[in-house]
């Protein structure tokens, strides 16, 4: 396997490590969905989202940010709401 480095950006809070975490490869049009679940595997990604191929440009002064982002899949919701708040770790503060 090609080595890659791997940024996490943790997405909707302001404090690192409570938000959604979403694991970033710069230039990973060079790499196959086997290499990239491969990836996904690796650094354990925890989500159904998988790997969502992202293209990034600047053009006419601005930046362009395209994703393509398989359908979405609806599943039941099979815990309880104390057992999704544990695991989410919310900022009641921020609620």
């Amino acid at each position: 396997m090609k080595t890659v480095k791997v940024y996490q950006y943790d997405a909707f809070l302001c404090e690192p490590n409570q938000g959604n975490p979403a694991d970033v490869v710069l230039n990973g049009d060079v790499l196959t969905t086997d290499e990239m679940q491969a990836i996904a595997h690796e650094v354990q990604i925890e989500t159904n989202a998988g790997t969502i191929p992202v293209a990034i440009e600047k053009a006419s002064g601005s930046w362009k940010v395209t994703m393509t982002q398989n359908p979405t899949q609806f599943k039941p919701f099979n815990s309880s709401v104390r057992q999704l708040c544990e695991a989410m770790k919310p900022v009641i503060s921020k609620i």
